[in-house]
């Protein structure tokens, strides 16, 4: 999926019948949040396994042996894990 479909597509979240705003602080929800985040099943947030595959791959192909990486904490840790695998 391109980032101008995505854009264009403008998907609302989903609320409960029982909710009237978005609950940021409600754990139930936070929950349903972080579920769609790392589903496999569309492009909303991560990127599908694949992809994260691919470029873990051309990471790997650019660093020397015994390089370092590190990861700033800034998604759910997919890079890192293969990463950690490859040593």
């Amino acid at each position: 999926m391109n980032i101008n479909k995505l854009i264009s597509q403008h998907l609302p979240i989903r609320l409960l019948p029982n909710e009237s705003k978005i609950p940021w602080n409600d754990a139930d929800f936070s929950q349903r949040m972080l579920e769609n985040h790392l589903s496999q099943e569309h492009d909303w947030a991560s990127r599908k396994l694949a992809v994260i595959e691919r470029q873990v791959d051309w990471l790997c192909s650019q660093l020397g042996p015994g390089a370092q990486v590190l990861d700033l904490g800034c998604g759910p840790g997919f890079y890192t894990q293969l990463l950690a695998k490859r040593g």
